[in-house]
């Protein structure tokens, strides 16, 4: 006789309180030869941006392992982008796509794509900011 229960797979779907962390980046197809760089933001990081509508992060480029974010309310510069939400979603989270420079795509790819992280606030720059190198990193 065959236990049914050894022949499916009985793991718990993942809700969104089980997503202890507040930022995910991933690499998302843009076109035929182009990709943009797609940061969620849930938990944490949606509280921290106060209900902002557009929101920039800071070059990889010129601090590699760092991104801060700057928000606003109104597209202060072109590298601002707007905070989209998932309207199927039961909890508010939040995402901004970035078109990013062949260096930046780089750099993106090496340190920073499908991992998730706790968002932190740096006091002497007034920004939040997510790190490499720290324990709250997690592989996504």
């Amino acid at each position: 006789m065959v236990n049914i229960n050894e022949i499916f797979d009985n793991r718990k779907a993942r809700t969104s309180n089980q997503r202890n962390y507040d930022v995910r980046i991933t690499l998302n197809k843009s076109g035929s030869d182009r990709f943009v760089i797609r940061f969620g933001f849930l938990n944490n990081a949606v509280k921290a941006f106060g209900g902002a509508k557009y929101a920039q992060a800071s070059k990889v480029e010129a601090l590699p392992s760092r991104i801060y974010f700057r928000t606003a309310n109104t597209k202060e510069n072109l590298d601002m982008h707007k905070l989209s939400t998932n309207s199927n979603s039961k909890t508010t989270n939040l995402y901004m796509t970035v078109t990013p420079s062949d260096q930046a795509e780089k750099i993106y790819r090496a340190k920073w794509v499908n991992k998730t992280f706790n968002i932190r606030f740096d006091e002497e720059v007034g920004l939040y900011f997510i790190a490499l190198g720290h324990s709250e990193e997690k592989e996504g």
